[in-house]
């Protein structure tokens, strides 16, 4: 005789309870199960002629997703069976990207999405900067002023009669800031009166005992930086 049938998980066995020769057994699976293996097995020389099949879950089909594609669709799932999912261009996949049938007839997670992608088109700002540029004319009697103003340099023309003065910016700016003048040296056999060497400074000088003075006996600190009158000497007299 053949050795008795175990239970089938989640299935069932019709016969097999003579297990003499000849006899046989008939497979089947619970209503949400698939029969994987025989459905009939032999008693033959104390030898059963089938192994007993299996009863594996079977998942809800998910045949599509919304703008994306399942791959493995077309075919009952059963447990242990895997489909994955891919998103159509400018679609990105929110969720899993592949799911599990499992042993209760579920899947391990729910199928994702695809949702367009927002692009923010980017912004270009072009700034184009303009450059203005005013003259001025002032007239006085035989006497013409014109001053030309730009960006970068500023030209001014003082015209009288036969004569034209032309200054730069740069020319103006160095006039228009007072500079020091430069230390009074010593002068052989003077004597020198005063301080200071900022413009409006003056210095005064005069010469010892039987010497006499050669040239002026003062000067002045210009916004120059220069002094208005040149350096003094004495001589013996």
């Amino acid at each position: 005789s053949c050795p008795p049938l175990s239970a089938i998980p989640n299935g069932n066995i019709n016969g097999g309870k003579q297990r003499t020769h000849g006899s046989h057994a008939i497979f089947s699976c619970n209503a949400g199960y698939q029969q994987i293996g025989s459905s009939l097995a032999l008693c033959n020389d104390g030898t059963w002629s089938e192994k007993l099949p299996k009863c594996l879950a079977i998942c809800r089909p998910i045949p599509s997703i919304k703008n994306g594609k399942v791959i493995g669709k077309g075919r009952l799932h059963i447990e242990g069976d895997k489909i994955s999912f891919t998103c159509n261009p400018n679609y990105m996949l929110e969720g899993e990207e592949a799911i599990r049938c499992t042993s209760t007839g579920q899947w391990n997670a729910s199928e994702p999405v695809c949702k367009l992608q927002v692009q923010t088109p980017s912004t270009t700002i072009s700034t184009t900067s303009t450059t203005a540029q005013a003259t001025t004319q002032v007239q006085i009697p035989s006497t013409t002023i014109s001053t030309t103003s730009a960006t970068t340099k500023t030209t001014t023309q003082v015209q009288i009669p036969s004569t034209t003065i032309s200054t730069t910016s740069a020319e103006i700016a160095t006039q228009a800031q007072p500079k020091n003048c430069p230390d009074i040296p010593k002068i052989r056999k003077a004597v020198v009166n005063g301080s200071g060497v900022i413009p409006g400074s003056k210095r005064t000088f005069s010469c010892y005992n039987h010497w006499e003075l050669s040239g002026s006996s003062e000067t002045t600190c210009l916004n120059n930086g220069q002094w208005s009158k040149p350096l003094p000497t004495c001589k013996l007299t």
